[in-house]
C-alpha cells in the first residue's frame, strides 16, 4: 500500500523537501557510512549472513503472528488487549510512514554505494525512517506494557533486527533510531487506551 502512496505524491512531497533537511541528511550520510560498511562486512561471513537473512525475514512479518500465537497461549485475555494495542499501533504508523520516508528522501545505502551490495532487495528507494524497526517498536511497545517479560524479550528481538537491517546495507543507524521513535510515537494513544 504505501508503495503506491509514494509514487502517486512523490513529485509534491520531494519538492516540499526543505534544504535545511537535504544538508542534514547527505552530512549523516558521509557520517554513518562508515558504520553501514562495517556491519556489512561482518555480515558477509556465512553464519552472520544467515542471522540476518532470517531476522529480515521474520522482520517482514512473520515475527508478529509467532509473538500473538505465544501470548495467547500464555495469558489469552490479556493477550488480545495486548494484541489490540499493537496492532493499532502499527496501524497508525504504516499512515505517516509513506510520506515520512517519501519527505526524508533519503537513499539507502546499498543503492547508493557500489561497494554495498544489498542481501536482498528493499521495498523501495527510501531508508529513513527504517520500517521493520518502526513496526516492530510499535508492536512490542503495547506487548511489553502488559506482559513485561515479553516485552524484555521484545527489545533484545528489536536489537537485533535493528543491527540486521543496517548490516543488510538497507538502513544507517539513525534510520533505524528514527524508525523506533515513530513507532514509539504511534504506540502512545494504543498504550494510553490500554492501561486506562
Amino acid at each position: 500500500m504505501h508503495t503506491a502512496v509514494l509514487r502517486e505524491r512523490l513529485p509534491l512531497i520531494e519538492r516540499a523537501r526543505p534544504q535545511r533537511l537535504l544538508s542534514c541528511v547527505s552530512w549523516l550520510d558521509r557520517h554513518e557510512i562508515d558504520v553501514v560498511r562495517s556491519q556489512a562486512a561482518l555480515a558477509r561471513r556465512p553464519a552472520v549472513r544467515r542471522l540476518v537473512r532470517i531476522s529480515n525475514a521474520l522482520g517482514n512479518g512473520w515475527i508478529y503472528p509467532l509473538f500473538a500465537i505465544a501470548l495467547l497461549v500464555v495469558q489469552p485475555g490479556r493477550a488480545l488487549i495486548a494484541i489490540e494495542a499493537a496492532v493499532s499501533a502499527v496501524a497508525i504508523a504504516h499512515i505517516v510512514y509513506p510520506l515520512a520516508k517519501a519527505f526524508v528522501g533519503r537513499e539507502r545505502p546499498c543503492n547508493r554505494c557500489s561497494d554495498l551490495p544489498a542481501f536482498m532487495k528493499p521495498i523501495d528507494r527510501y531508508s529513513c525512517p527504517s520500517g521493520h524497526t518502526m513496526t516492530a517498536c510499535a508492536a512490542f511497545l503495547p506487548v511489553g506494557v502488559v506482559f513485561p517479560i515479553a516485552g524484555a524479550i521484545a527489545v533484545f528481538l528489536w536489537l537485533i533486527l535493528a543491527w540486521t537491517r543496517i548490516a543488510a546495507a538497507h538502513h544507517y543507524p539513525t534510520d533505524v533510531v528514527l524508525g523506533a521513535v515513530l513507532g514509539a510515537v504511534a504506540a502512545v494513544a494504543p498504550m494510553y487506551l490500554l492501561l486506562r
